[in-house]
């Protein structure tokens, strides 16, 4: 993996999830990407979404929930951006 793609993974982790900058979103995030999993607040099947304000919504509902919540980046792949995180809170 590209350091480049490092620094995105660590800024969605740092910067989004434990900073609560969620205008990092606009920055770091695809303008769309295809979802594959319902958000547990969701009412429609997973697919396309616009990715900025997915991502906006998905931090806010998940710490509406869980206020004190963190993630711990763990580590990610060496060929794709992939990633393994830990939550607490």
């Amino acid at each position: 993996m590209s350091e480049a793609n490092k620094e995105l993974v660590r800024r969605h982790f740092q910067e989004i999830w434990n900073q609560r900058q969620l205008d990092v979103c606009e920055q770091i995030m695809a303008d769309s990407y295809v979802e594959h999993a319902q958000a547990p607040f969701g009412t429609t099947e997973p697919g396309a979404v616009v990715g900025p304000q997915a991502m906006r919504a998905t931090v806010q509902w998940l710490l509406a929930q869980f206020p004190d919540m963190t993630m711990t980046h763990v580590r990610a792949s060496v060929a794709l951006v992939q990633d393994r995180g830990r939550q607490a809170g």
